[in-house]
C-alpha cells in the first residue's frame, strides 16, 4: 500500500441474476468484482462509442476524470470501498460532450502527484512514531504528463492556474498553484490530534480557476488509521453491541502489541434470529500487496452462538478486522466482537542451516502471556532454480500495443533489440524474452514453476504483465501461468523442456537489469522432519518436544542437519532446502517459519554441478 485509494469508481457486484451461460444453469446470485468489472467496462464502452459516433475527441485522461467527476456519492458507504461512487453513464458521456471542446489543454494532460522519494501516490498515516507527533507534513510534487501529439510550442505555453481545496480541517493545502511544463512542490499539514479511533479519509482536490464545472484536474487521497489501542499496552478489547445491517460494514484497526505473534477474535450473536457475517482480517503494510496477508471468512452465527477464529500478525504492524453483514441475511443484529492477542517470536522470520555445520539454534521469546511451545520442522518441496540460456528485449508493435494518445506511427525495424533504432521510444512498450533449459529426470510427473521476484505481483508491479509458458521438445505446450504462482502446474514425463518467459516495462534499461533473472521450478516430495534437542550435541536422549513458556521468558532449541539417506532421490550437491517450522502454541494457533538447508558440494558422489533446492509448498 502506498497511500493510493485503489478503487476509482464501484458498480452493481451483489446478487446480480445475469450469470454466464459457461455456469450451465438458467439463473443463479453472483458476487463480488467480477460482477461489478464487466459492469463498469460495459459503461466506458457505451460511453466511448457515443462519443466515435458524435466525432468527439477524447483521450483516457478526461474519460477518467469524467467518469469521477460525475460519480453518485453514497452516504452509507465510505470512499475507501466505493472510490468515487457508482459510475453514471450517461452524466458522464453528457460531460465528456460539454467540456471536450473548452477544456482541450487538459484532455491531452496526465497530472501525474506523488510524495516522498519513493513516490508514493498518496499519503497513509499510520506509524505508531508518526502518530505522535500529532501533526505530519508532506511535501507533494505535481509532474505534467503530456499526449505524444502535443508538439514543443504547446508545452512551452501551457499555464495552468489551480484552486487547491480540502474539504477536512484536519488537512491543510495551499490555495493556488500555478503549473507550468515543470515539476512544482507544494506542502500539505495533517493534524492528527482531532481525529478519532478508526480510519478516516479524506483528498486534495485541484480545480481549473476558469472552469470549477469541469471538477477537479487531479485528486491525491490522505488517509489516517487510528488503532483501538493506539495508547494502550492491553492484549484484550471487547466491543460489544456492534449494530449490523445489510450492506453494513464495521471496521477495527489494532496495533499488535510487542510479542504478539497471532490475534483471535471472538463472535458472539446478540440476536434471536441466525446471521451471516462476513470476518475480513488483513495486515496494512506500506508497499506491499495484502491478497497474501488477508483472511476472508463467511460465518453463519446462532442465536448466543460463538465461534473463534486465529490470524497471524506482527508486532507493530496495523491489523483491519472488518466485520459485515451479506446482503441476503435481512434485518438489523447486534454482534459482540473480543479481540485478544497472544503468541512468540523466534529469532529470526526465517533460518538457514548447512550440512557441514553444526546444529542450528533458534531461540524463542514470549513477552505476553503463558503459551506451550512445540517445535515441528517439515521440508516437502524440491525447487530447481534455473538461470537464462538466452534472453532478448524487443519493441511491441505499435499499431497493438502502444498507449499513445496521438496518430499511431507505423511499425518499423521492430526486430531491433535496442532502443536506438525506434524513432521515439517513450512510445514503444518493450518486451524481456528469457529462456530456460530444465531437465525433468524423476518420476514425479507434477511440478510447479514460478518466478519468485514476480510472484504475488499484479496491480503493485512496475511490470506491465508476466507470463511464462513451457514447451517439450517438440514445441508443444505443456503449461503456462502468470504471477498466480498457486493455480498453474505442468505434468511433465522425463526429458528436456525449454521455458520462456515474457516481461514488460516502457523503459529498455530496466529489462536489461533482468537479463539474468532467475526461475525455478519445484516438485512435491514425501515430507522429511527435522529433530529438535534441548542442547547442541544432538543426542537422542535430549529430545525437544515441548516447553512451556512464562511472561518475559525465552527458550533455546537445536534442529539437527539432514543425513543423507533422507534426502529425496535423485540429488545433486550445494542443495538449498527450504520448508514449514510451525511453533505450535499449546491447541490454539501455530507459527510457521521459513527453513532452509543447504548440502555442501561432495555429499553426493557422481552428482552433476547443478543447483537445487527443496522450498515450501503453498
Amino acid at each position: 500500500m502506498d497511500g493510493n485509494l485503489g478503487v476509482t469508481v464501484c458498480a452493481p457486484g451483489g446478487a446480480i441474476t445475469s450469470i454466464s451461460q459457461t455456469m450451465h444453469k438458467g439463473e443463479g446470485l453472483m458476487n463480488g468484482t467480477s460482477m461489478a468489472s464487466p459492469n463498469v467496462a460495459g459503461n466506458l464502452a457505451l460511453i466511448i462509442s457515443g462519443l466515435k459516433h458524435q466525432g468527439i475527441g477524447y483521450s483516457p485522461f478526461s474519460v477518467e476524470r469524467s467518469v469521477k467527476t460525475t460519480a453518485l456519492k453514497m452516504s452509507d458507504h465510505c470512499s475507501l470501498s466505493s472510490g468515487a461512487g457508482v459510475i453514471q453513464c450517461l452524466k458522464a458521456f453528457e460531460h465528456l460532450k460539454e467540456f471536450t471542446s473548452n477544456m482541450l489543454h487538459l484532455n491531452r494532460v496526465f497530472f501525474q502527484v506523488t510524495t516522498g522519494k519513493e513516490q508514493k501516490r498518496g499519503v497513509l498515516i499510520q506509524g505508531k512514531g508518526v502518530l505522535s507527533e500529532r501533526v505530519c507534513r508532506f511535501q507533494l510534487s505535481v509532474d505534467l504528463k503530456f499526449s505524444p501529439d502535443v508538439t514543443s510550442e504547446e508545452k512551452c505555453d501551457l499555464a495552468l492556474p489551480l484552486v487547491l481545496i480540502c474539504h477536512e480541517a484536519w488537512v491543510s493545502v495551499p490555495s493556488y498553484l500555478y503549473l507550468t511544463n515543470s515539476t512544482r512542490q507544494f506542502s500539505v499539514t495533517v493534524d492528527t490530534s482531532m481525529l478519532k479511533t478508526g480510519a478516516h479519509f479524506t483528498e486534495i482536490l485541484a480545480f481549473d480557476e476558469k472552469n470549477f464545472r469541469y471538477g477537479p484536474v487531479f485528486r491525491f487521497p490522505v488517509t489516517v488509521l487510528k488503532p483501538v489501542n493506539d495508547d494502550s499496552n492491553d492484549t484484550e478489547f471487547n466491543l460489544d453491541a456492534l449494530e449490523l445491517s445489510p450492506g453494513s460494514v464495521i471496521r477495527h484497526f489494532f496495533r499488535p502489541p510487542e510479542g504478539a505473534s497471532y490475534m483471535t477474535v471472538d463472535l458472539t450473536s446478540s440476536s434471536e434470529q441466525v446471521v451471516k457475517l462476513c470476518l475480513h482480517m488483513v495486515h496494512i503494510k506500506d508497499t506491499s500487496p495484502h491478497r497474501e496477508d488477508s483472511q476472508n471468512k463467511q460465518i453463519i452465527l446462532h442465536s448466543d452462538a460463538k465461534k473463534t477464529f486465529s490470524y497471524p500478525v506482527s508486532p507493530g504492524v496495523i491489523t483491519e478486522v472488518c466485520l459485515a453483514q451479506i446482503n441476503s441475511c435481512f434485518g438489523s443484529h447486534v454482534v459482540k466482537m473480543r479481540v485478544s492477542f497472544r503468541g512468540v517470536l523466534p529469532s529470526s522470520d526465517s533460518f538457514a542451516m548447512h550440512h557441514f555445520e553444526p546444529a542450528l539454534r533458534i531461540d524463542v521469546k514470549n513477552s505476553l502471556e503463558r503459551v506451550t511451545v512445540e517445535p515441528n520442522a517439515v521440508l516437502n518441496h524440491y525447487v530447481t532454480p534455473l538461470r537464462p540460456a538466452d534472453f532478448r528485449i524487443v519493441p511491441l508493435d505499435l499499431s497493438r500495443d502502444s498507449f499513445t494518445l496521438g496518430p499511431v506511427k507505423e511499425p518499423s525495424n521492430l526486430c531491433v533489440t535496442s532502443p536506438k533504432s525506434v524513432e521515439d521510444p517513450c512510445e514503444v512498450d518493450y518486451a524481456l524474452e528469457l529462456t530456460y533449459n530444465y531437465s525433468h529426470n524423476v518420476k514425479e510427473k507434477e511440478v510447479y514453476p514460478e518466478c519468485p521476484l514476480l510472484s504475488g505481483q499484479l496491480y503493485e508491479s512496475v511490470f506491465g504483465s508476466q507470463t511464462w509458458a513451457m514447451f517439450d521438445s517438440n514445441k508443444q505446450v505443456m503449461g503456462y501461468g502468470d504471477f498466480k504462482t498457486e493455480k498453474y502446474s505442468c505434468s511433465l514425463s522425463k526429458g528436456d523442456y525449454t521455458i520462456k518467459l515474457w516481461i514488460r516495462h516502457p523503459k529498455y534499461e530496466v529489462l536489461e537489469k533482468l537479463q539474468a533473472l532467475q526461475f525455478v521450478v519445484a516438485r512435491k516430495t514425501p515430507n522429511i522432519n527435522l529433530s529438535f534437542f534441548t542442547t547442541p550435541n544432538l543426542v537422542s536422549d535430549d529430545a525437544f518436544k515441548s516447553h512451556a513458556l512464562i511472561k518475559h521468558s525465552s527458550v533455546s532449541m537445536f534442529a539437527s542437519p539432514l543425513s543423507e539417506e533422507k534426502l529425496p532421490k535423485p540429488h545433486s550437491p550445494r542443495k538449498l532446502s527450504h520448508g514449514q517450522n510451525p511453533f505450535h502454541l499449546g491447541r490454539t494457533w501455530q507459527i510457521v517459519q521459513l527453513v532452509s538447508f543447504c548440502v555442501s558440494p561432495g555429499t553426493s558422489s557422481g552428482s552433476s554441478q547443478k543447483r537445487e533446492q527443496f522450498s515450501e509448498g503453498f
